[in-house]
């Protein structure tokens, strides 16, 4: 049986993301949008906000200059809309 795991879509808003964007890798550019959406894996929740893991952050690896990847706490307050979906059946989401 293949591992649950979920998918996170998150709109955020764009004042939180401005100030989060120079951390990670090739974020794209200022928008005029009020909010951001986030699409990424769903690592846990807690009383803070949401996890979001393999994010690829600014720094790279001395050998081989790949991203380091971490993982992303969005505040619950930064959270317009979230919604999550099942990745266990092998579909990608997209």
């Amino acid at each position: 049986m293949p591992k649950q795991r979920n998918a996170a879509f998150v709109l955020v808003s764009q004042s939180w993301w401005t100030n989060v964007a120079p951390l990670l890798a090739a974020s794209p550019g200022p928008s005029t949008a009020p909010v951001v959406r986030l699409l990424g894996p769903l690592v846990s929740q807690d009383a803070a906000g949401i996890w979001l893991g393999e994010v690829p952050a600014n720094l790279t690896r001395a050998k081989g200059g790949s991203h380091v990847m971490m993982s992303l706490l969005i505040p619950w307050e930064q959270i317009i809309a979230l919604g999550s979906i099942e990745e266990s059946n092998g579909l990608k989401p997209g």
